[in-house]
C-alpha cells in the first residue's frame, strides 16, 4: 500500500501525473505516470518529451510507467513543478521517506577486491555523480551502478563531496595515495633523468646512485645489451616502471634486466596469447631464470601446477576469461619475497572498467608487495584517457596525477556520449609529467641510429567499385529500415538525440564498408605480390589486413595463382603462429598474409623488409606496431610499406583520420613519427568513423525526405 502525502489513494482512473516510489533505500526509482496529452505545469512542454529529456529513464511496459532514476538537483521541487503528485510507499524498506531528497546522495561500497568502490548514484544519477567523481567512475549495466577505482575516494586531502564514502574505502584510498611507486623518495631525481637518457656514461652518478639503494649493480645477464637497455633497466628498477620505448627496440630484455636489478626472486609475466611461448624462450635466453623453472598457461591445456615455478606466463585474456586464477596467482605472488609483474603490451588494458583491465588490476590489488613493470611501444593508441589503467597498474595514478578524475579533468574533455578526446593544449604538461615521474621512452630513431629507413608510400587504385557500392546501398537501406521501425513503433520519426544514439551504437554500418573496401583491392594485391615473388625469389613479403574475411580472399586467391603463402590470424595456436614465424625467418614462406591485430604484436619479421597493406586501421600507433614486426633490431635493410588505396571508398576518410590522430600521439609521446597517414595531397573532405556514420544516415533521410 502506498499513500499521497498521508492521503490514502482510492483505485480510479488517474488523470493527474503520479510518480511512485519504489525499490530500496541503495536503489530507488520513480514510476511516472499521467494521461495522455498531459503537459508540463509550469513549461507547458508534452510530459513524454519532458521524460524521454530526463537523464536516467526507460519506458517500462511492463507497469505501463516511466522508469526515472535521476532528476537532477532538488528532485522534489522538480516534480512539483511539472505538476506530479508523490506517492510514498508505507511499508518496506522505503517506509518513513517522506522526501526524496533523503534518497539523493549516492551511497558506497569498497569491493572485495580492496581496488574498486561500487558506487549506488540513487536519484542523483549517472550523469550527476560523474560531475561528483570528475568522470572517473565506469557504469556496471548489469549491476546498474559506478564502478570507480578507490584511489578516487580522495581527492587533495580530503575525501570528494557529496557522496556517502564507505570508511573502509575512505582508508584504503589514503593508503593507495601514500604509496610511492618510486622505492626511495630520495631517488626520484636520479631516475628522472635516465627518462630519455641513451648512455649510461651520460647518467653514471645517477645510475651509481640507484645501484647503492639496491644493492650493487646487476650481475651476470645472458644476453648482451645496448647502452640505452642498461639506462632503460635501472630506471625502471628505480621506480619509472613504464618501460615505454618505441617498438622493435628490445624492451623485453630491458624489463628482464630490470627485474634482475631488483633481485626478484619470482617473476609473472602477463602477455597477449600469442606470445606465452616467446616469453619463456626469451626469459631462458636471459640467463635469469631456467626452463624448468617456467610454468605457461597456454589456451586449450591443462592448467600448470605453479607451486614450485619461479616464472609463470600468463595470457591476460587467460585472466578475464577464467576469474579463479585471480587470487590464484596472487597467492603465488605473496610467497615469494621480491617478485616482479611485467605486463607486456600493456596498452591492451586501455579501456577503463573492462574485464581484460580489471583482471590485471585486481590481481595485483591482492599481491601489494609485488612490483609491476608495464611493458608498451604504444601507451597511447588515441588519447590520454588510455594511460589511467596503465598507470593504476604501475603504481602512478595517485602519487603523481591524483586518481583518474583529476586525471582526465586536466587531459581530457568528455562528449555527450561519454567518450574522452584529448585536450590539445595540456598535452605537453602530460608529456613533461611522464619524463619526471612515470616512463622510461626512448625513440627508435634515438637509440638506432643504425637502424634503416622506414619508407611509408601509397599506392592509389582504381578499382571495380560494384561490389563496394552495392555494400553501401545495402548499408543505407538498413538504416532506412531503422527509421521507418522507430516510426511505427513510436508513431513519430526519430528525434536529433535519437539519431546520434543510434549512429554511436552502430558504427558496424561503416565497418562494413571499410571491409567492402578491403575486398576491392584483393585481386591487385595478390597480383602484386605474385609479380614480387617472381622477381625477388630471395626476398619474402609481408601483407596485411584487418577483416577475416579479406585476410581468407586474399589466402584463396594467392592459392589459385600457385603463391606459396602462411596466414597468422586470429585463432591459430600459438606453437602454429611460431612455427610460421621460424620459417618466414628461415625463407622458407615467400609471402605471409598477416592480421593487423593478430600478428602486430610480440613477433620479429626481419627477413623481409617489404610490407603490403591491403586494410589501414583507424588507429595510426596499430599500424606502427604492424610495421615495425620488420623495423626493429636485426633489419639490415631500409623498410618500405605499401598502403593500397581504393579510390573512392572509406580509405581515403581513414587517411585523414590517421593524420589527426598522429598529431595527438605525437604531442603526448614527444615523438613526431607517429605518422602513418599517406595521400593527403588527394582533394577531398576527410571525414573520421562518426562523421561517415553521420553521412550515411543522411542518405537514408533523403530517400525517406526527412527534413
Amino acid at each position: 500500500t502506498a499513500h499521497r502525502h498521508g492521503v490514502t489513494p482510492t483505485p480510479t482512473l488517474t488523470y493527474v501525473g503520479t510518480a511512485e516510489l519504489v525499490g530500496t533505500i541503495r536503489q530507488p526509482k520513480l514510476l511516472l505516470r499521467f494521461a495522455l496529452g498531459m503537459k508540463h505545469a509550469q513549461t507547458g512542454q508534452s510530459l513524454v518529451d519532458w521524460c524521454k529529456a530526463l537523464p536516467g529513464r526507460r519506458w517500462n511496459p511492463d507497469v505501463s510507467a516511466w522508469e526515472v532514476n535521476s532528476l537532477g538537483p532538488r528532485p522534489d521541487q522538480v516534480l512539483a513543478a511539472a505538476g506530479f503528485e508523490l506517492i510514498f510507499p508505507e511499508g518496506g524498506e522505503l517506509a518513513g521517506i517522506t522526501q526524496l531528497e533523503q534518497l539523493y546522495i549516492p551511497v558506497t561500497m569498497l569491493a572485495s577486491n580492496n581496488r574498486t568502490v561500487l558506487i549506488r548514484t540513487r536519484f542523483c544519477g549517472f550523469e550527476g555523480t560523474q560531475k561528483l567523481i570528475d568522470n572517473a567512475g565506469v557504469w556496471d549495466k548489469e549491476r546498474e551502478l559506478i564502478k570507480m577505482s578507490v584511489v578516487d575516494v580522495v581527492k587533495g586531502a580530503s575525501p570528494r563531496p557529496g557522496i556517502m564514502w564507505d570508511p573502509k574505502a575512505v582508508e584504503r584510498s589514503y593508503e593507495v595515495h601514500q604509496d610511492s611507486p618510486i622505492l626511495a623518495p630520495e631517488l626520484g631525481p636520479h631516475v628522472t633523468a635516465l627518462a630519455n637518457a641513451l648512455e649510461p656514461r651520460a647518467v653514471a652518478s645517477h645510475i651509481k646512485a640507484i645501484q647503492a639503494h639496491l644493492g650493487g649493480p646487476v650481475g651476470k645477464f645472458g644476453v648482451d645489451l645496448f647502452p640505452y637497455q642498461v639506462v632503460g633497466a635501472y630506471g625502471v628498477a628505480g621506480g619509472h616502471t613504464l618501460l615505454a620505448d618505441s617498438p622493435g627496440v628490445g624492451k623485453t630484455y630491458q624489463s628482464l634486466a630490470g627485474a634482475a636489478a631488483l633481485r626478484s626472486n619470482a617473476l609473472l609475466i602477463v602477455c597477449p596469447p600469442v606470445v606465452t611461448t616467446n616469453w619463456g624462450r626469451e626469459v631462458v635466453k636471459s640467463g635469469v631464470f631456467t626452463e624448468d623453472q617456467i610454468a605457461t598457461y597456454r589456451t586449450g591445456r591443462k592448467e600448470p601446477v605453479i607451486d614450485d615455478a619461479k616464472v609463470v606466463v600468463v595470457s591476460d585474456s587467460t585472466l578475464a576469461a577464467r576469474p579463479h586464477l585471480i587470487h590464484h596467482l596472487a597467492v603465488w605472488m605473496n610467497r615469494h619475497e621480491k617478485v616482479v609483474v611485467a605486463y607486456d603490451e600493456a596498452h591492451r588494458m586501455k579501456t577503463m572498467g573492462s574485464k581484460r583491465s580489471d583482471a590485471v588490476l585486481d590481481m595485483v590489488a591482492i599481491a601489494t608487495h609485488a612490483r609491476r613493470v608495464a611493458i608498451t611501444g604504444t601507451p597511447v593508441l588515441a588519447g590520454p584517457h588510455e594511460l589511467v589503467p596503465i598507470l593504476e597498474f604501475t603504481g602512478h595514478l595517485g602519487p603523481v596525477f591524483g586518481g583518474a578524475g583529476p586525471f582526465l579533468e586536466e587531459y581530457c574533455t568528455r562528449d555527450r556520449y561519454g567518450a574522452f578526446h584529448p585536450r590539445k593544449g595540456a598535452l605537453e604538461r602530460l608529456n613533461k609529467k611522464l619524463n619526471e615521474h612515470v616512463w622510461m621512452r626512448r625513440t627508435k630513431k634515438d637509440v638506432l641510429p643504425f637502424l634503416p629507413e622506414k619508407h611509408i608510400t601509397s599506392v592509389e587504385l582504381d578499382v571495380d567499385l560494384k561490389e563496394y557500392k552495392r555494400t553501401h546501398r545495402e548499408v543505407v537501406e538498413e538504416i532506412v529500415k531503422w527509421f521507418e521501425a522507430f516510426k511505427t513503433q513510436e508513431g513519430r520519426w526519430p528525434a536529433e538525440a535519437e539519431i546520434e544514439d543510434f549512429a554511436a551504437d552502430n558504427l558496424r554500418y561503416a565497418s562494413a564498408l571499410r571491409k567492402a573496401a578491403g575486398m576491392t583491392k584483393v585481386p591487385i594485391a595478390i597480383e602484386m605480390v605474385a609479380d614480387w615473388v617472381k622477381a625477388n625469389p630471395d626476398e619474402p613479403v609481408l601483407v596485411w589486413a584487418h577483416h577475416k574475411d579479406v585476410i581468407a580472399a586474399l589466402h584463396e586467391t594467392a592459392v589459385k595463382a600457385k603463391v606459396n603463402t602462411g596466414v597468422i590470424a586470429g585463432g591459430i595456436s600459438d606453437t602454429e603462429r611460431m612455427r610460421l614465424v621460424d620459417e618466414f625467418q628461415a625463407g622458407k614462406i615467400p609471402v605471409l598474409i598477416c592480421s593487423i591485430t593478430a600478428a602486430g604484436v610480440g613477433i620479429t619479421l626481419t627477413r623481409s623488409s617489404n610490407a603490403i597493406f591491403v586494410e589501414s586501421d583507424w588507429t595510426p600507433a596499430l599500424m606502427l606496431q604492424a610495421m615495425d614486426r620488420q623495423h626493429r633490431i636485426g633489419q639490415q635493410r631500409d623498410v618500405h610499406a605499401e598502403i593500397l588505396l581504393a579510390l573512392g571508398t572509406l580509405d581515403e576518410h581513414i587517411q585523414g583520420t590517421l593524420a589527426k590522430k598522429g598529431e595527438t600521439l605525437a604531442a603526448i609521446l614527444g615523438d613526431d613519427s607517429n605518422s602513418v597517414a599517406v595521400g593527403q595531397d588527394m582533394d577531398r573532405d576527410l571525414m573520421n568513423l562518426k562523421e561517415v556514420m553521420a553521412e550515411l544516415i543522411k542518405e537514408a533521410c533523403v530517400q525517406l525526405r526527412i527534413g
